[in-house]
């Protein structure tokens, strides 16, 4: 494939989304004389096609790039919407720019050598946008996750509802901040683990997230009670619980005040008011993310 491409192997990982791997990547390109008529090629994950977009962003002030999404993750939601960026001082996706590719390749044949733990990871933000888009999609989730044979019409899904609201809003000042539900709680956490170096999946924390945002939700009362233990138990079914140690809990109260929604120094995050109902620009209070964390731990 692409004889005649330079290929350039970059290690797997959120601890390899950074600075100095965006530089390795600059030097090869500038060793190469790439200039602004090359193309870089980003073929991977989530990590690779949002690094690989922030490097052909700023590499001799923009040169165009394709996705090639390998993951379920990246396939559904990762590649899509223009979003690129790296981890900073451990924090996600702390730099980034909007820039959208000029095209992107999905072929759900890659998931058939996905190990299982990133298929599963990928499966978080199919539910996540089948929980924010309709009442209906998220009442006939399986019961069990498809298998890569089956996932086609999730990952489509998945992919017209982004779309659809990224045409709306591409710069994420409005109603695109919905596709955040989950992942203010599910940064910091994310965050959290790899400052301890033992980084856990995207997918993982953002189920995690999504319970602990559901739970704030239902406790401002605008979530109903029943609508929050389908959601808590839907998510449940699919994903094992994190142990949250007190060590993690106090980083993760550290890490949530450098989201990028927070305003004014107050934490805000998308809060749902029913299924299919996301509320953007909910202020919620450090209080409130340790009592939906204490929840989840119990």
């Amino acid at each position: 494939m692409l004889p005649s491409a330079l290929w350039l192997i970059i290690p797997v990982g959120e601890k390899n989304k950074n600075l100095s791997t965006c530089e390795k990547i600059w030097k090869t390109l500038t060793f190469h004389h790439a200039d602004r008529n090359s193309l870089l090629i980003n073929f991977g994950g989530g990590v690779i096609c949002d690094m690989g977009g922030f490097v052909a962003s700023v590499y001799k002030r923009g040169i165009p790039f394709i996705n090639i999404p390998t993951t379920l993750m990246s396939m559904a939601d990762a590649a899509i919407g223009g979003k690129t960026g790296i981890n900073f001082q451990n924090f996600k996706n702390h730099l980034g720019f909007f820039c959208f590719p000029e095209k992107i390749y999905i072929n759900p044949d890659f998931l058939k050598t996905l190990p299982s733990r990133e298929y599963l990871s990928g499966w978080a933000e199919i539910v996540k946008h089948a929980l924010i888009s309709d009442a209906g999609k998220f009442s006939k989730l399986p019961l069990e996750i498809p298998s890569h044979t089956k996932i086609r019409s999730y990952i489509s899904d998945s992919i017209r509802f982004k779309f659809k609201i990224v045409e709306k809003d591409i710069y994420d000042t409005g109603e695109r901040k919905m596709l955040n539900f989950g992942h203010t709680i599910g940064h910091a956490l994310e965050s959290a683990f790899l400052e301890k170096n033992k980084p856990i999946s995207h997918g993982l924390a953002v189920a995690t997230g999504m319970i602990c945002e559901a739970w704030i939700s239902y406790q401002k009362k605008m979530l109903p009670a029943v609508q929050f233990f389908n959601i808590s138990e839907t998510i449940q079914r699919y994903f094992l619980k994190i142990n949250l140690t007190r060590e993690i809990e106090k980083s993760i109260l550290t890490n949530i005040y450098q989201d990028k929604k927070n305003c004014n120094g107050k934490i805000q995050c998308v809060l749902l008011s029913g299924i299919g109902k996301p509320v953007i620009d909910c202020v919620i209070t450090e209080g409130e993310v340790r009592e939906a964390l204490r929840f989840y731990e119990g």
